[in-house]
């Protein structure tokens, strides 16, 4: 379950949630009153296959990661998928964290002045997390593979700082990745 900021519902003391129904391969889109304790059902996104993940992209677009390792771009305007993105191919438990890096350093982003989004994501049952580029027009493009010494899945990632990434695996081991030179590690 994640809040979601979208313009197309701009209600005073209310939030929207967005959550997912494995069993049912369907997202919903729900619009809470805080004041009036109402619940409402705005949307319902009909998955192609089990979600196990939920980003929101952009103001109207909404990535669901879903078992088959696939990534289904969704648009709250039009209530369709936009486009679908095989982002952990082989996957059969599927996708278990889309994250954004707030604050990510040169070796990740290969340049000292980008103003490119990156997310990253990692599939319960692969032991690897892709890191991609993320433009305005809510296209994911490839743009570093790690493959970490992990025997099973990531569970979690967590951005620790600029350049080092926190893994999980499925088994709650840690492993802390470093994106720095080699002249930077010595010092």
């Amino acid at each position: 379950m994640i809040e979601v900021i979208w313009s197309g519902c701009m209600l005073t003391s209310s939030a929207l949630l967005c959550v997912t129904n494995n069993i049912e391969k369907q997202t919903l889109l729900c619009c809470i009153a805080l004041k009036s304790q109402s619940r409402n059902i705005l949307k319902t996104f009909k998955n192609n296959e089990r979600p196990t993940a939920v980003f929101q992209a952009a103001d109207s677009t909404l990535f669901i990661g879903t078992e088959g390792g696939k990534i289904e771009c969704w648009s709250f305007e039009t209530n369709e998928i936009v486009n679908v993105i095989d982002a952990h191919a082989d996957s059969k438990e599927g996708i278990s964290q889309i994250l954004e890096l707030k604050n990510p350093g040169d070796l990740i982003t290969r340049d000292k002045n980008t103003d490119k989004r990156f997310l990253v994501t990692t599939a319960f049952d692969k032991p690897e997390f892709k890191i991609w580029t993320l433009d305005s027009k809510c296209d994911l493009q490839p743009h570093i593979m790690i493959k970490t010494s992990f025997s099973e899945g990531i569970c979690f990632v967590l951005e620790s700082s600029p350049t080092q990434l926190v893994c999980v695996d499925t088994n709650k081991s840690l492993k802390f990745y470093d994106f720095r030179h080699e002249q930077e590690k010595k010092d």
